[in-house]
C-alpha cells in the first residue's frame, strides 16, 4: 500500500499519525510492518500500531510504501 500524506497548513509543521489499522493497512496492531520512505529509499520494521511522522513542514508531504504481514 501507498500512503502520500500532505500538510496543508500555510505556517506550520505538523505531525503526520497514521492508524495502520484503521487505515486497513494492518489487520491488528502485532502485525509485522515494513515502511518504506519513497524518496530516500529509508527501510523501517515496525509494528501495526499508530505511526508517527513528526515535523512535516507547512505544504510538505510524506510518500511511504507499507507492507504488513500477521506474523
Amino acid at each position: 500500500m501507498a500512503v502520500l500524506a500532505v500538510n496543508w497548513d500555510d505556517a506550520a509543521p505538523a505531525d503526520i499519525n497514521l492508524d495502520l489499522v484503521a487505515l486497513n493497512i494492518a489487520s491488528k496492531t502485532t502485525n509485522s510492518c515494513t515502511i518504506t520512505d519513497l524518496w530516500t529509499g529509508d527501510v523501517s520494521n515496525t509494528n501495526g500500531s499508530v505511526q508517527n511522522f513528526p515535523g512535516v513542514a507547512p505544504h510538505a508531504h510524506i510518500a511511504k510504501m507499507i507492507k504488513c504481514l500477521p506474523f
